[in-house]
């Protein structure tokens, strides 16, 4: 078997192997470049990666993404595979103007809710960090239309249990308010509500409104 040699004043190759993932979220990062020696790549949806070619020695390695706080790591490659696995964290969403809430009420009991950012012109935005968050609400019955409407009787005031999906495509961050923190409905409620929330997070305040809230639990 054929062993191959290296030439005269030729170094040996390494290279580094390693995850770029979301530091709350766990997923992938969406467009983390990482940088090193030169050399870079770039991963939308996957979050493994590989720089080859590497002279063994100390370098720096650095990785950004839309959104993301930047990293820069200090690595020395060795012959062969060397191993960096990088977490980032979450500063922003990139381009958002305001959210949409949507709210179902659950079978069994609560309301479930859905929180999507969207841009300028309107369209959700699909990629984003998980962020630090919080949500209050406050839901009335509903007097009137949809579209013509009037707030009656309060029958919740209070925070919204936020949670993350990963498998979901826009609505990754979504909350729920269970049965027992509802209010008793009334023969005079009506079967829709008025919800008003506002969702904090480090980019500021975001409020919306959804007026067609089934009150069925």
């Amino acid at each position: 078997m054929a062993l191959g040699v290296l030439g005269v004043g030729q170094k040996p190759k390494g290279m580094i192997v390693g995850t770029v993932t979301d530091a709350l979220g766990g997923g992938p990062v969406y467009k983390a470049r990482i940088v090193v020696g030169g050399r870079f790549t770039i991963r939308y949806m996957d979050k493994n990666f590989q720089i080859t070619h590497l002279t063994p020695g100390p370098y720096t390695l650095k990785v950004s993404a839309p959104g993301y706080e930047s990293v820069a790591k200090e690595v020395v490659v060795e012959r062969g595979t060397t191993r960096v696995d990088i977490r980032m964290r979450g500063i922003e969403i990139s381009g958002l103007d305001h959210i949409l809430v949507f709210a179902d009420s659950i079978r069994g009991g609560g309301i479930q809710l859905e929180i999507r950012f969207v841009n300028k012109e309107g369209v959700g935005i699909k990629y984003f960090p998980r962020l630090p968050m919080s949500m209050e609400a406050k839901l009335y019955a509903r007097r009137g239309t949809q579209r013509d409407y009037t707030r009656g009787r309060l029958i919740y005031s209070g925070p919204v249990d936020l949670y993350w999906d990963a498998e979901a495509s826009l609505g990754k961050n979504k909350g729920i308010i269970s049965k027992e923190r509802l209010t008793m409905l009334s023969e005079t409620d009506g079967r829709y509500g008025v919800l008003d929330v506002i969702l904090t997070i480090p980019q500021g305040d975001y409020r919306d409104t959804r007026a067609d809230v089934l009150l069925e639990w």
